[in-house]
């Protein structure tokens, strides 16, 4: 069975893959079709669709599925700095990454890793912005550029306007699975302290007819 996550009011499981995006970048184009794939192919997602208005925090659950996740993919596009929701997100799951809690795979939709590294091109105003709000500490935005320059170093899929979205789609779907495959147990039964020598008992005692 194929199983899925896109928002509610809680997170109660543990999920293969969180997806970061800027929606009115991505939503109904790469994101979509990359949402689409991962379900398709058993992989437990979470893909936040709410719009968060102004003036209002990041859900505590959303924060939360970062925590439960194995794998964050973030799609940084242009508008994506723009978005002090998706910064705090960057900066979530860069913290779980340094504490070896997640891996992170970072597209580059249309963007360059240098840009995103040295916060320049379209996302240079989008700081500046944020530099200039006075309602935002000076802290987090610092936090925030610190995040960018983290990803930014990361090896990642750069998606440019003369690629073909769905090679692109499957390159990461490919790349998912192959995380997972290293991440899974082998045989469940190793994490069962003991239980082999509690068999090789119960077998002893039916061999002596009790």
């Amino acid at each position: 069975m194929m199983l899925s996550y896109a928002s509610s009011t809680t997170v109660s499981q543990c999920y293969d893959v969180f997806m970061s995006f800027r929606g009115e970048d991505t939503r109904m184009t790469f994101t979509g079709h990359l949402y689409e794939a991962l379900i398709e192919n058993g992989i437990i997602t979470y893909k936040d669709d709410r719009t968060l208005g102004l003036g209002k925090r990041i859900a505590p659950e959303l924060l939360q599925a970062i925590e439960t996740s194995k794998i964050a993919v973030v799609i940084l596009s242009r508008q994506y700095a723009t978005s002090k929701w998706c910064l705090q997100e960057l900066a979530k799951i860069v913290d779980c990454m340094k504490r070896g809690k997640l891996i992170v795979i970072p597209i580059f939709y249309h963007v360059t890793p240098s840009d995103v590294r040295h916060q320049s091109d379209c996302f240079e105003q989008a700081f500046s912005n944020h530099d200039a709000n006075t309602e935002i500490a000076p802290g987090k935005v610092n936090i925030w550029r610190a995040a960018f320059e983290e990803v930014g170093a990361l090896s990642g899929l750069h998606v440019t306007k003369d690629k073909d979205e769905a090679k692109e789609v499957k390159k990461v779907v490919s790349q998912v699975l192959k995380y997972l495959s290293n991440t899974m147990p082998l045989d469940r039964s190793k994490s069962l302290v003991g239980i082999e020598s509690r068999v090789d008992e119960v077998k002893k005692y039916i061999e002596n007819g009790v």
